[in-house]
């Protein structure tokens, strides 16, 4: 993928994402892939703070903008680490005012 490669950083990935990347393996063979390229990358797990705030903090959007459970858990980690997140789903991370958020490229 084009936009990876022009990263200055090798990108960290949250323990959700991993799992998300893992169980959309749609074969045996791109699961292989997959998990190869998972062990090469540093993943970032959530911790107890980051359940907190998702459930405290978080919860109220879920009605007014549909925000996940684990994309509040995402937030959490996200904003515990100062980290942007890079996601198509702008619509349920809009609410969380204080997370940068990074449309990697344009779909096509």
């Amino acid at each position: 993928m084009e936009w990876l490669k022009s990263l200055n950083a090798e990108p960290l990935i949250l323990g959700i994402a991993a799992i998300e990347s893992s169980f959309g393996s749609q074969s045996s063979d791109e699961l292989r892939d997959v998990l190869k390229k998972l062990a090469q990358t540093t993943i970032i797990w959530p911790n107890e703070g980051d359940f907190d705030m998702a459930s405290q903090e978080f919860s109220r959007y879920k009605l007014s903008d549909s925000l996940g459970i684990l994309d509040a858990v995402t937030a959490a980690i996200a904003l515990r680490n100062n980290f942007a997140v890079a996601t198509f789903n702008i619509k349920h991370f809009r609410a969380v005012l204080k997370l940068e958020l990074i449309v990697p490229y344009e779909r096509k």
